[in-house]
């Protein structure tokens, strides 16, 4: 089938579905959106994204998941176009209005699903930046076999965070599963949403949070970003050669963990009285430095910085269609770092920040002034060689929970028709300097980490080498504390 048979058969759907055309003018939408929905203006958050976007380093969300079973093409087909209903940022593109930034539908300009039937060949575009100027945010691919599929799904980071992602790739599933159950098993159930949730994407105040609270810490940290400035991650000692075969973004290897030590990393953090994503930060500190050990002609020890989302949700959000609901979480460290002290400071600013007062300050500091100062935000982002953040890390949490809706499960995983999700991996987006994001998950019992570096500094080698040093440091830190608590009985 070739672009123009897909684009027009996606087409096909939506008007069976109450989908307008813009041919004659008028904005294509839902007919099951608000009226007074849209023009709707972006929030910080989604200006920020929109700014710090670039050619050279997309700001894209990639997620891939697995499926094993028979993936029928034609249903699959059916349900995007109805999954994409339920999301309209994902059919939007972003125009001025009034001089503000705002989301317009585009339900005719989104990009029709490639369908791969060769697994050798190339399931992706050689330039994998979004304009959202001129297209909606979403492209997806899906490299068949007849008994296990792979879809790749790219998102902008400013039509949606990973929890947003995750949520659009459930109802897809669950869409798709209730069309394919035979008839007389269980199907999957698809939770509602609410439209209406858009307008309260960029909220940043619940009721009862002290606002003079929040403003004192946004100068605080702006203090604290200027004056501890990080150090980039150290480039491998071999520059690779720029090679077509090597993978462009995004360049992600993955690792699964075994459900004994993925128990023991939950019992290490309820003994320390930390959260296991303290833990991952910590890991991630210790793994920066070993490598930059490796790598580093100079030796130096640095202040390093992890980047962290933070997510902003609350019950109001539960029905939201995909959107940034979102603020980061900045964690340093610096060269004379105790690790214990290093994990209390960690365990403490997640506190202030999860829940806490610190939740908003990123977005309100970071956003506002990118949304009321746009030249600030673009001479910021031109500072290619300036490091803001030394890596992200990402912490999607249980993803049975995450894909939302409710599926018949194997063995811990989702059942969705005639296939079933074996594995989603994710990654968080790089930009200049900060050249590592590592991605976690946990499901049917394992965790899944994943990493996504930028091709330009790092091969795919050099990934799975960084991703391997990560899991190598996890896996001994547990075990040290278990030989600890054997020497100790």
């Amino acid at each position: 089938m070739n672009d123009r048979q897909t684009r027009e058969g996606l087409l096909a759907i939506r008007s069976n579905e109450g989908s307008i055309s813009s041919r004659d003018g008028r904005i294509a939408k839902c007919k099951e959106w608000p009226e007074d929905l849209f023009p709707l203006p972006l929030s910080f958050f989604e200006n920020y994204m929109l700014i710090d976007d670039r050619p050279s380093h997309p700001m894209s969300i990639f997620v891939e998941i697995r499926l094993s079973g028979d993936l029928n093409q034609d249903a699959f087909r059916r349900a995007y176009g109805q999954a994409l209903e339920r999301h309209p940022l994902l059919q939007c593109v972003v125009k001025k209005v009034r001089r503000s930034w705002s989301w317009v539908p585009a339900c005719d300009r989104v990009n029709p699903v490639v369908w791969i039937t060769t697994p050798e060949s190339n399931a992706r575009p050689e330039q994998n930046h979004i304009d959202l100027e001129t297209e909606p945010g979403i492209r997806t691919w899906v490299t068949y076999q007849p008994d296990e599929s792979r879809i790749l799904f790219q998102f902008h980071h400013s039509a949606t965070d990973g929890l947003g992602a995750v949520r659009f790739i459930g109802d897809l599933l669950a869409i798709y599963g209730k069309s394919t159950t035979p008839e007389g098993e269980e199907a999957p159930e698809l939770e509602p949403v609410t439209f209406e949730r858009l307008r309260d994407r960029g909220q940043l105040w619940p009721d009862g949070k002290p606002r003079f609270e929040t403003f004192r810490r946004v100068v605080e940290c702006a203090w604290e970003f200027v004056t501890q400035v990080p150090s980039p991650i150290a480039a491998p000692s071999a520059l690779h050669p720029h090679d077509d075969r090597e993978p462009q973004f995004p360049n992600m290897v993955s690792r699964k963990i075994d459900q004994g030590t993925t128990r023991a990393i939950k019992r290490e953090a309820a003994k320390r009285m930390v959260s296991a994503n303290d833990l991952y930060a910590l890991v991630m500190f210790q793994t920066m430095r070993r490598w930059n050990e490796f790598h580093d002609a100079g030796g130096r020890r640095r202040t390093l910085r992890l980047g962290v989302p933070v997510s902003l949700r609350t019950p109001l959000h539960d029905d939201s269609p995909a959107a940034n609901i979102l603020s980061y979480m900045a964690l340093t460290s610096f060269a004379e770092d105790d690790s214990d002290e290093l994990l209390k400071r960690i365990s403490k600013r997640t506190a202030q920040t999860v829940g806490g007062v610190d939740g908003p300050v990123f977005t309100l500091g970071v956003g506002g002034v990118v949304t009321y100062f746009p030249w600030i935000g673009r001479l910021c982002s031109s500072r290619s060689s300036y490091c803001y953040t030394s890596a992200v890390l990402t912490n999607i949490g249980e993803v049975r929970r995450a894909v939302g809706n409710r599926f018949p499960l194997n063995k811990g995983r989702c059942v969705a028709g005639s296939v079933t999700l074996e594995a989603l991996l994710g990654t968080a987006p790089v930009r200049p300097q900060t050249a590592v994001a590592i991605a976690v998950g946990t499901y049917g019992g394992h965790l899944c980490i994943n990493a996504n570096c930028d091709p330009e500094i790092f091969s795919h080698a050099d990934s799975a080498s960084f991703l391997d040093l990560y899991v190598e440091t996890l896996q001994r830190l547990i075990e040290e504390e278990q030989q600890a608590v054997k020497k100790s009985a």
